[in-house]
């Protein structure tokens, strides 16, 4: 027990532990805990833990996962298991600071493309496209800028995003709410209520003031700025994807990955085709 690190933050309400330690003292202990291999830090199993340090426990059966699809899957096993009576329910800021956790845990070897949302989401039971508009949030108001006008933004878009989850209303799911939350992240200040936050039409992006290019220039207007920033956007597209496909060989690619490379490409064409669109007409300017 004592070499455990208990560094990320617990259960924001572990709750009463009485009838865990009741359960532990007369069956043992039903699962073991998940813990990082490197670091020995609690990925899961915060309430158990709580329960075994009341029961005055010297030691403890752990999990260590090789990799983060592992470590996905056992965390699946345990939130989906209908078995257990003291399983507490959690909260969407505890699935989403688990779902951070995972990301301690190194890539598998020869998983072919990766996405830790894509694992790490039907683990603790979010979407993926929601596991990301969370992690937008939380990135904006933590790290280095973690301090002025836009970390403020960032942290209140991510607080109704959790509101948004945790109670959805009649006529807009929460994906809708979470969907238009992510939308004040770059738009401009979020209300401070839900139902502002999703009634209100968002803010446009502030255009630069007249003269603003310099001596000579004609001030950029606002259908010149939208198409300048669909072409920066494409061109991050695109070299995006040619750097992806560039760090692969194709010819020798599983077979198990050429569906889902066909696939992404599919997707993705449409949007291309757009960028390059908006790249003729510019030419043509």
């Amino acid at each position: 027990m004592g070499d455990l690190k208990v560094d990320h933050p617990t259960r924001e309400e572990l709750g009463s532990t009485d009838k865990l330690q009741y359960s532990i003292r007369n069956n043992e202990l039903r699962e073991p805990l998940l813990v990082h291999p490197g670091t020995l830090q609690i990925v899961s199993g915060f309430r158990r833990y709580a329960a075994l340090r009341q029961l005055r426990r010297l030691s403890v059966p752990v999990l260590f996962p090789a990799d983060a699809a592992e470590a996905c899957q056992l965390v699946r096993t345990h939130l989906g298991a209908k078995n257990d009576p003291h399983q507490q329910p959690m909260s969407v800021r505890d699935r989403f600071v688990l779902s951070q956790r995972l990301r301690d845990f190194p890539r598998p070897e020869h998983a072919g493309p990766w996405r830790h949302e894509d694992y790490a989401g039907p683990a603790v039971g979010l979407s993926a496209a929601i596991l990301k508009g969370l992690r937008s949030a939380a990135r904006g108001c933590s790290g280095q800028e973690a301090s002025g006008p836009s970390a403020e933004n960032a942290h209140r878009v991510l607080l109704l995003m959790f509101e948004a989850l945790e109670k959805p209303t009649a006529g807009r799911s929460a994906g809708q709410a979470v969907r238009r939350l992510y939308g004040y992240l770059k738009s401009g200040d979020c209300p401070a209520s839900l139902a502002d936050a999703c009634e209100a039409p968002l803010p446009k992006l502030p255009m630069p003031a007249q003269g603003e290019r310099g001596a000579g220039q004609a001030p950029i207007s606002p259908v010149r700025r939208r198409t300048q920033n669909e072409i920066r956007r494409g061109v991050d597209t695109i070299s995006g994807a040619c750097a992806g496909l560039a760090s692969v060989c194709v010819a020798d690619l599983p077979a198990d990955d050429v569906p889902y490379l066909a696939r992404e490409i599919r997707k993705n064409r449409q949007i291309l085709w757009d960028v390059l669109k908006s790249l003729q007409g510019n030419s043509r300017d």
